[in-house]
């Protein structure tokens, strides 16, 4: 019973998922595909009434041997049409796989960076301006990028449609003016940041030698490359004569499909139908290749690269925050350790899962310092039927007031999933001396 209980919610799940997904328009091909087979059907239809009346089918012998014929071509263009659908997923899929190396590539090289600036109070003041200046920096290269890639014209786009920049403010007016005329944006930007990290070694700022400074270069330097790899995707269109000859034949075959199928077919119904389903079929292939083909815009099927940009800006104001740049403290418990379970979140988003975090028993003796301590939960007992439980108990999520205290803000979602079936003791134990390891999953 419980098999079939959970059948029947897999099925209502996945049927109101692919009836949702069937009936969806937003960035729908099938209105345009349909709108272009509409008057091969009519045609069709108009044929089939007119012409021949009383020789349809196989009777209609000069008709049939064409169709023969006709065959071979229809095959023809579904290999040049499915082969045109390849290569616009091919650059679809390059052109979102080179945007996510381009952040990884600048959160790595701003992230390094922060963590070689010299740690001495004295410098605190011009590290503080670096960090500052460094965010600005690397935001703004992000962001132009994204609008160099871009489809769209900037003065067509409303102000919410815009790549968001972390505050220029600060930056001489004379530098932002000599980058808004210059040819390429994006290497002044980078020129920039080469030139921030060289001044910063010189001035003691980025306490690191030369050689472990090289890290930071290397990101910045496979960021230019991916970048000049996704404008490629933009500037280099898919060569004309392919797209030439596949709308040739598109249109000869939307203009012969009717003939045929007004006079091979019997029914006037059918003859209709088949006429419309076979050129929807091809035209909304076509136009899936040619929506994929250029990733970078603001159309539904786009990538959705002001999201992108948000998020990059949300995770470089959380880097330069003290609390990023500060190791946690730690006292290792003398409790045996356990196992937790990290979910996932949806970095595109602003939603964040608020937990309450309960302290360690007072045997654990930990100090006060530390803001965040495991939770302490038994096993949960097996069920006495047939079917096992997994081990672990999903901690209860409930939302905090200010006056609680222990309460943080976390982008995940913790879960006791295994404890040690010893009793916690303050007793040595044989392996004490080294650290046991740390299991941690990320449910996908």
């Amino acid at each position: 019973m419980a098999m079939l209980e959970q059948l029947r919610r897999d099925f209502r799940t996945g049927s109101r998922k692919y009836l949702k997904t069937i009936f969806r328009l937003n960035g729908s091909v099938l209105p345009y595909g349909a709108l272009f087979a509409l008057p091969g059907a009519i045609a069709t239809g108009i044929l089939h009434a007119t012409w021949n009346p009383d020789l349809k089918g196989t009777d209609n012998i000069e008709v049939a041997r064409f169709g023969d014929v006709w065959t071979a071509y229809t095959f023809s263009l579904g290999f040049l049409v499915v082969f045109r659908n390849n290569q616009a997923y091919n650059r679809f899929w390059e052109g979102a796989s080179k945007v996510h190396e381009i952040r990884a590539e600048l959160f790595s090289c701003a992230s390094t960076l922060m963590a070689y600036c010299s740690s001495k109070e004295e410098m605190q003041e011009e590290v503080a301006n670096f960090q500052e200046l460094l965010i600005r920096l690397v935001s703004l290269l992000f962001a132009t990028c994204m609008s160099e890639i871009s489809n769209d014209d900037d003065d067509e786009l409303d102000p919410g449609e815009m790549m968001q920049v972390i505050d220029l403010t600060g930056i001489d007016r004379q530098s932002l003016d000599h980058m808004q005329h210059s040819p390429s944006r994006c290497e002044v930007i980078i020129q920039w940041i080469t030139r921030l990290m060289i001044e910063s070694l010189h001035n003691k700022i980025i306490d690191v030698p030369p050689p472990i400074l090289n890290r930071s270069t290397t990101d910045l330097a496979a960021a230019i490359v991916d970048i000049y790899r996704v404008r490629k995707i933009k500037e280099v269109p898919f060569p004309f004569p392919y797209s030439q000859m596949v709308l040739l034949m598109l249109a000869v075959y939307s203009l012969v499909t009717p003939i045929l199928a007004s006079q091979l077919i019997d029914s006037l119904y059918m003859a209709v139908v088949a006429s419309f389903c076979v050129q929807t079929a091809f035209w909304s292939l076509y136009q899936i290749a040619d929506e994929i083909d250029q990733p970078f815009g603001t159309d539904p099927n786009d990538l959705p690269m002001q999201d992108m940009q948000m998020d990059f800006n949300r995770s470089l104001l959380h880097l330069i925050q003290p609390a990023t740049q500060r190791v946690p403290s730690f006292v290792r418990p003398s409790s045996a350790m356990r196992l937790t379970r990290v979910g996932k979140v949806d970095h595109l988003s602003a939603s964040h899962k608020v937990l309450a975090m309960e302290s360690q028993p007072s045997e654990a003796k930990l100090e006060a310092t530390s803001s965040i301590s495991s939770i302490s939960a038994p096993l949960a007992p097996r069920r006495k039927t047939g079917t096992r439980r997994k081990l672990g108990l999903k901690k209860k999520r409930r939302v905090l007031t200010d006056s609680e205290p222990g309460q943080i803000e976390v982008p995940f979602e913790v879960r006791i999933i295994d404890t040690s079936a010893a009793e916690t003791t303050d007793e040595p134990q044989p392996n004490r001396g080294r650290a046991p390891p740390y299991f941690s999953r990320v449910s996908r």
